[in-house]
């Protein structure tokens, strides 16, 4: 049958999510899956060093080429669910890799991107690209108002 993950597997099972994200053999469809199970550990996650290997494997997903708007798009959604609270062991790791500065940074760059590629994409796709954005930009001011510094 099936293995039980126990909380002593957390630590394997970020390393092998996060090491998914990033490698580029895998298809995009795959890479986004392994950026949703990775912000659902985070969410669950209170451990400051699992935290920001998390958030280092979102980052990576900013560094895109125009055939990746939707790993982007699964990175900044991951990002914000997993760090969203406000509690300092989530908001250390981003003030440490200045997080807020380069989503600020990239925000540009994916609506330029999501808008040289508008007819790859679905209408639900393009509003939820709208969306992330959006919410990306309140995200940022959220935590900058709570003390993280950009």
């Amino acid at each position: 049958g099936p293995q039980v993950v126990g909380a002593g597997d957390l630590p394997a099972v970020v390393r092998l999510s996060c090491s998914k994200v990033s490698k580029d053999s895998c298809p995009i469809e795959s890479r986004c899956a392994a950026v949703g199970v990775c912000g659902s550990l985070g969410q669950a996650c209170n451990d400051e060093e699992l935290l920001t290997s998390i958030c280092i494997s979102f980052l990576g997903c900013f560094k895109i080429q125009p055939h990746e708007v939707l790993l982007a798009n699964a990175g900044l959604d991951a990002l914000m669910d997993a760090f969203g609270e406000d509690e300092p062991f989530r908001n250390a790791p981003l003030a440490r890799l200045k997080v807020l500065s380069r989503v600020k940074q990239f925000l540009p760059t994916f609506k330029e991107l999501v808008g040289q590629n508008r007819g790859s994409f679905s209408k639900a796709e393009l509003t939820d690209f709208l969306d992330t954005q959006s919410n990306a930009k309140r995200f940022i001011e959220y935590k900058a108002g709570v003390g993280v510094p950009e």
